[in-house]
């Protein structure tokens, strides 16, 4: 037996629950975490951080501050990332907006 957890206003009318009309127990991870909007911000922000973390090393670079530690930069990878990473926000962007 499944219990509703809907709320009722003072003069009687059901306020629901904010989540959904129904049966709560039919909730799915779908619909509670809204994952078709998700996946396109998760790629925007990926992309966003390619573009901006090898953008950051290119400048550090060529300004001349370099991690102590680190080896030295691959600046054909950086270009490469991000430009993968424009691309990654790109289409994350567009489909967010659509």
């Amino acid at each position: 037996m499944a219990t509703s957890r809907c709320v009722e206003a003072s003069d009687g009318r059901g306020l629901g629950t904010g989540i959904g009309d129904g049966d709560v127990s039919t909730l799915s991870a779908v619909d509670l975490f809204d994952i078709n909007a998700l996946f396109p911000q998760l790629v925007l922000a990926l992309g966003a951080a390619l573009v901006g973390g090898n953008g950051l090393a290119l400048w550090h670079d060529r300004r001349g501050k370099r991690p102590e530690g680190l080896g030295e930069l691959r600046v054909g990878r950086a270009r490469w990332l991000i430009v993968v990473g424009l691309v990654m926000a790109g289409w994350g962007l567009a489909t967010v907006l659509s």
